[in-house]
C-alpha cells in the first residue's frame, strides 16, 4: 500500500518454509519496479534493499539476497 507517495510495510513474515509450500503465480513484472528501493524494518534498524535483476525482484538483508516471489497481486 502506498501511503502519501511512499510504499508502507504492513507485515511480514520469514521462516524456511518447505519447498513448494507455495507456489508463485503470473504476474506483470513491468509492475515490479513500483517495489525497488531501500526499506527500514524498525528505526535505525536493518534496511533491506529491493532489487530488479532479469524482470525478477530480489531482496537483500545482512548480506543475503534472496529472489521475492509473487504470491499475489501485490503480496511477496
Amino acid at each position: 500500500m502506498k501511503q502519501d507517495g511512499a510504499w508502507v510495510l504492513f507485515a511480514v513474515q520469514t521462516g524456511n518454509l518447505p519447498k513448494n509450500f507455495r507456489k508463485p503465480i503470473a504476474t506483470d513484472s513491468r509492475n515490479y519496479k513500483d517495489y525497488v528501493g531501500q526499506y527500514e524494518w524498525r528505526p535505525h534498524g536493518e534496511i533491506d534493499v529491493v532489487s530488479l535483476k532479469n524482470d525478477k525482484l530480489w531482496s537483500r538483508l545482512d548480506g543475503d539476497e534472496d529472489e521475492d516471489l509473487p504470491l499475489g497481486a501485490d503480496n511477496f
